[in-house]
């Protein structure tokens, strides 16, 4: 029986999920599954659950719950080597990289930089003087 690609299991675990699916719909009673899987009664039972609601595809990998990431793989790969380059280069006090700083470069790199005059001004930068 040749399945169709998309009921092919992504990971190990969807490969678990869908060999407790069939045990159980074979008659299989929910401790037997859970020893023959080397699993929890209460993941057998949570999978099970979503079996029937949902059948076989919700026992599929779901995407975590979140906002999409905002940075492209590219772009996410560019971050370690911005940072290399010191927090002094873009302007900052000290070579610390506390989140909001990080965003600053992230932010002047994603669009157009803004002007000298304008980046010196920006909060926790150098003023000329200061540098």
């Amino acid at each position: 029986m040749n399945a169709e690609p998309r009921d092919q299991p992504a990971s190990w675990l969807e490969d678990r999920r869908f060999r407790a699916w069939a045990l159980y719909e074979q008659g299989w009673k929910q401790p037997a599954i859970a020893a023959a899987l080397g699993v929890t009664r209460g993941a057998v039972r949570q999978w099970i659950k979503r079996g029937r609601d949902g059948g076989r595809k919700a026992l599929r990998h779901q995407p975590p719950p979140g906002a999409p990431a905002r940075l492209t793989a590219k772009q996410r790969t560019q971050v370690p080597v911005l940072l290399a380059k010191g927090a002094p280069t873009y302007g900052f006090a000290g070579d610390r990289w506390p989140a909001k700083r990080v965003a600053v470069v992230i932010n002047c790199q994603r669009r157009r930089p803004p002007s000298a005059t304008r980046q010196r001004s920006r909060p926790g930068m150098l003023n000329a003087g200061q540098r």
